[in-house]
């Protein structure tokens, strides 16, 4: 099969076969956990892929999503849908990771967004162990109040990026793994389809939540001292994505640049140029 890769610095190379790195078996773990602490630098973002819908696809994602978030475009809803079906499914089979999975045709601005990031922690981190356990509780019991068990759920994700209680903080916590039966997480992915919906509505919106998700993935990497997280956004729509990717100040290509002309938070923090964004045609 071959595939197209371009650079930022618009090079092409045509690859075939099998015999190419992101073909091989990829690295473990605490090999790139190596690498990010000794400086090394993924491959450059904006790297089209183009390949038929197969079961060979799959394994090519999952090569992608070893250094990069990935942006994965069809203009045939089918398709989309049919590949979202398959990764969230590949995705919750995985040991030692959490899956955070959003619903974009409903995500229509921050708060819609926020909406589903409590909805996906109180799933994901429910029982007494949970770090959010019971935001959204069925039952009713209000935030701040203990339930029979006497877990207390916290407040819902605040509809801010930066703000106390909003999108970045809630990024950053992580399950405690206070017992076998919900062991600390190696690996987060965040799968979020019809990922459009919000671009076409919002472009400065899904840049900021989109810049949040790629800063503390970096941040976890890259800066951090604590036990290592892997994040990875997986974003899934059509070709308003693909659109975007080309956006040399939209968010798969650069960090938002802070509002006071200092520079962007997270090229400070990181010290990477740009997020490392994969963009593949399904």
């Amino acid at each position: 099969m071959q595939r197209a890769l371009l650079d930022n610095s618009t090079s092409m190379w045509h690859i075939g076969g099998r015999n190419h790195p992101l073909d091989a078996a990829s690295p473990s773990t605490r090999a790139i956990n190596l690498r990010h602490r000794s400086g090394y630098q993924p491959m450059p973002n904006n790297t089209p892929i183009s390949s038929t819908l197969t079961a060979d696809m799959l394994g090519r994602i999952s090569d992608a999503h070893q250094e990069h978030h990935v942006v994965l475009w069809s203009g045939d809803e089918q398709t989309r849908r049919s590949m979202g079906i398959l990764l969230s499914e590949h995705l919750r089979s995985l040991p030692q990771v959490e899956l955070f999975e959003f619903d974009g045709s409903e995500i229509t601005d921050l708060a819609g967004f926020c909406r589903q990031l409590s909805v996906q922690f109180a799933s994901e981190y429910a029982g007494p162990g949970g770090m959010r356990a019971g935001v959204m509780r069925a039952g009713g019991t209000p935030a701040g109040e203990p339930d029979a068990d006497g877990v207390v759920a916290p407040e819902p994700v605040a509809v801010s990026i930066d703000g106390p209680g909003g999108v970045i903080e809630c990024l950053r916590e992580r399950n405690a793994g206070t017992s076998d039966a919900m062991p600390m997480a190696k690996r987060r992915y965040y799968l979020w389809h019809d990922a459009d919906t919000l671009l076409t509505r919002s472009p400065a919106t899904f840049g900021a939540i989109f810049d949040a998700m790629a800063g503390v993935a970096a941040e976890a990497e890259y800066a951090s001292e604590d036990l290592l997280l892997i994040h990875r956004a997986i974003l899934v729509g059509g070709p308003a994505l693909a659109q975007y990717a080309k956006d040399t100040t939209g968010q798969f290509q650069t960090w938002l640049t802070d509002a006071a002309g200092s520079p962007p938070l997270w090229k400070v923090i990181t010290g990477l140029e740009h997020p490392p964004v994969a963009v593949i045609e399904l």
